[in-house]
């Protein structure tokens, strides 16, 4: 009779493991799918926050105090979703904001390109379109769906004294703290720089060193000019000159031409550069003989000018970022030493393409060197003020700062 009972027992208790059993299975698959669920939230959010940090970015590089600033950061700050992949996963750019404090008030485009504030406007803030994670699993504790937006807010960061990605050149200029006529057409002149000793007057340019690993450094000083190479340095930083038969007066202009054209979609033979590793401009006016644009009208997108079917150019590219030093010799350097302290980094628009062989003839007909230069490897710039952002840059706080900024993340 007791052996009854407890068989009658183990019965009892194997049919209770199967029932705590089924719970605990039960239990553990809507922990599994909650996980899931948040999971795919946390996701979509990341997604919407990268894609309003990116927007922030982009929009607040393109401030420059006036009008044009305004409309470009809407358009870029827009389109960023599109260019950078976000919309593959259904993120959008819902509005863009300005204001002169990064905590606002924030206005429209409309109201801040009102000629009493423009002057002012320092931070953009990009929110994203509301979007849905529909819920598969936890339905009871999160709902059938979960929607939400991400915003950022992005602007000039203080003036920086260290800058990456300049073009390889030092520009000599008397005073060269004093600014440049802002807008105003200026003509960097080459210089050959292969003797002992150097003579560099105001308003010539020579080329900056650039490591080489084979052969004479033709090659790297061509990538350095096209972008290829990028590198930084500080204010008051000392820059040797290159002295590779690169940069002489025979080869140095046509390794100018060939790096800094790539930014009108011209590229030298041999694939040594192409448009995978240096893109051209957004708009390549100035490519042609006799062409040349002012960076109004190339703000603008006047004329328009587009590349080849299915090529996308860079806003940016035609925008240099040049070493200014005292012309040579100076006090700092009384025998012409091959190499110039940086005085200032200044920002400056390339108005049209670089020609390394003019004037010439071609086929018995006379080529001039294009408009407003006269030799071979000189190049066009104009001065875009001191108040503007670069793309790259480091800041000391032990020592002097420039009028020059980064653009970067507040929130």
């Amino acid at each position: 009779m007791a052996l009854n009972t407890q068989n009658r027992d183990r019965k009892s208790e194997s049919g209770s493991i199967i029932i705590m059993t089924a719970i605990f299975m039960l239990g553990l698959f809507l922990m599994v799918g909650l996980c899931v669920d948040v999971s795919r939230i946390y996701m979509l959010r990341a997604e919407m926050q990268n894609a309003a940090d990116a927007a922030a970015l982009t929009g607040a590089r393109e401030l420059n105090a006036g009008t044009t600033g305004i409309d470009n950061a809407v358009a870029r700050a827009t389109s960023i979703a599109n260019t950078q992949g976000f919309a593959r996963i259904g993120v959008t750019i819902s509005s863009v904001k300005f204001a002169a404090n990064p905590d606002g008030p924030y206005l429209t485009a409309g109201d801040a390109k009102d000629p009493a504030v423009v002057a002012s406007i320092s931070y953009v803030r990009v929110e994203t379109q509301a979007a849905s994670t529909p819920i598969l699993f936890a339905i009871n504790v999160l709902g059938t769906s979960q929607a939400e937006s991400r915003n950022a807010v992005a602007g000039m960061s203080v003036g920086i004294n260290g800058f990456c990605d300049y073009f390889p050149i030092a520009l000599a200029k008397t005073n060269p703290t004093v600014p440049f006529p802002i807008n105003t057409p200026i003509v960097a002149k080459f210089k050959d720089n292969t003797g002992t000793s150097i003579s560099l007057p105001s308003g010539f340019f020579v080329v900056l060193d650039t490591p080489w690993v084979t052969g004479n450094g033709a090659d790297e000083t061509r990538d350095a000019v096209a972008g290829v190479a990028p590198r930084c340095a500080r204010l008051n930083d000392v820059l040797n000159f290159s002295k590779s038969p690169s940069s002489n007066a025979v080869n140095g202009p046509k390794q100018v031409e060939d790096g800094a054209n790539t930014r009108f979609y011209i590229y030298p033979p041999g694939n040594q550069l192409t448009y995978s590793n240096a893109k051209p401009a957004s708009n390549v006016f100035g490519k042609n003989p006799g062409q040349t644009i002012t960076f109004h009208d190339y703000d603008n997108a006047n004329p328009a000018t587009f590349l080849a079917p299915g090529q996308t150019g860079l806003f940016e590219r035609r925008l240099l970022l040049l070493p200014i030093i005292e012309p040579i010799p100076n006090a700092d350097n009384p025998t012409g030493s091959p190499s110039g302290r940086v005085k200032k980094f200044g920002y400056f628009f390339l108005r049209q393409a670089v020609d390394g062989n003019c004037p010439r003839k071609e086929k018995g007909v006379d080529v001039p060197c294009p408009p407003g230069t006269t030799a071979a490897g000189d190049i066009l710039l104009e001065y875009l003020g001191d108040d503007f952002i670069v793309g790259r840059g480091l800041f000391d706080p032990t020592a002097c700062s420039s009028n020059l900024s980064v653009a970067v993340l507040y929130r």
